[in-house]
């Protein structure tokens, strides 16, 4: 069994949703109700879902993107808490340093609760480069319950930016 907590996100008035349908309806819980007079159909969408057996293509809206700039070095630098019972998943992934930056530097992005679990290590961004990880759509990394992403860097020289978009399941 699991649970999935639906986001709508910037919905205001009427959600217009075209559905197909064909033989009954019943989701025995009464989450889904068909008039047949009018031809219309209402989906209740609780605040939780659960959902137990095969679950394929259930979207996710990501969360808003971390992102944060450094000048100095980071160790072990919390990016996105997450609580016990709960994983955080990558969609993208990106560190990118100034092009005005005297020396290149490393990056490790990391999932971490009593174990270090690297995502990817860049060993020597040089400047005006960087890398990208995914696409925003795919998970590209998974954590475990409870484990934070972090977020570690050597003295730049200037400045390396990183933006992480994904969502907490």
């Amino acid at each position: 069994m699991a649970t999935y907590l639906p986001k709508i996100l910037g919905v205001s008035g009427a959600l217009a949703v075209a559905v197909e349908i064909s033989g009954v309806i019943s989701d025995g819980g009464g989450l889904i109700s068909v008039d047949d007079a009018g031809g219309s159909l209402t989906v209740d969408i609780p605040d939780q879902i659960t959902v137990s057996g095969m679950v394929s293509n259930i979207w996710h809206y990501p969360d808003a993107p971390l992102c944060s700039v450094y000048n100095t070095a980071q160790t072990d630098t919390i990016i996105k808490a997450v609580s016990p019972g709960a994983r955080y998943v990558i969609t993208t992934l990106s560190a990118m340093v100034g092009n005005t930056t005297g020396a290149g530097t490393n990056a490790l992005f990391e999932f971490d609760n009593t174990t270090d679990v690297p995502i990817v290590h860049h060993p020597c961004i040089p400047p005006g480069g960087g890398f990208i990880l995914g696409g925003g759509g795919v998970p590209v990394a998974i954590g475990g319950d409870g484990e934070d992403l972090l977020f570690t860097c050597g003295s730049p020289s200037g400045q390396i930016s990183i933006s992480v978009l994904g969502y907490v399941v």
